[in-house]
């Protein structure tokens, strides 16, 4: 059988009229342009739908946070402050469950000073953050060793 080059199928063979399958597939062609004009409306409506979601989470976790705060000492509220304005991060990060620099080292921060200014084990600090103990004993050590690294000496907590 002789074969003709045609851009779908690639080589068709020649008993198929040319015509014809170049027509069928325009047809199939405009109807997936018109399927996807159509998604798009859909799609950009999804995207706007996740953000407002997203948001919400974030007022949820925020007043999550705030009720936490006001069960806690004043100290930890004071500590997770200033960290997160020097670090410029929302208190929410501190509380998620992501492994991105800038909040993790904000983590660390937070163990290590709530170790050093009060009187909470580390048990008591990881269920405040949402972390295993031995995940807080890990974080004030590599805070200090990271703070070491850019000049700063601190001494080690408890």
């Amino acid at each position: 059988m002789d074969s003709v080059d045609y851009e779908p199928l690639g080589k068709m063979p020649s008993m198929y009229n040319p015509d014809f399958v170049r027509r069928v597939y325009q047809k199939r062609r405009a109807e997936a342009a018109r399927l996807r004009a159509a998604r798009e409306p859909m799609e950009s409506l999804r995207k706007s739908e996740a953000k407002q979601n997203e948001l919400r989470e974030r007022r949820i976790a925020a007043k999550e946070i705030a009720g936490r705060f006001r069960a806690e000492s004043k100290s930890l509220q004071k500590i997770v402050r200033r960290i997160c304005g020097a670090l410029r991060v929302s208190p929410a990060d501190i509380f998620r469950h992501d492994q991105r620099t800038v909040p993790s080292l904000a983590r660390q921060a937070v163990a290590y000073w709530m170790c050093r200014r009060t009187d909470m084990t580390p048990g008591q600090i990881g269920r405040l953050l949402k972390r295993d103990w031995t995940t807080i004993r890990t974080s004030r050590k590599a805070y200090v060793r990271k703070r070491k690294a850019m000049g700063r000496t601190l001494r080690p907590a408890r």
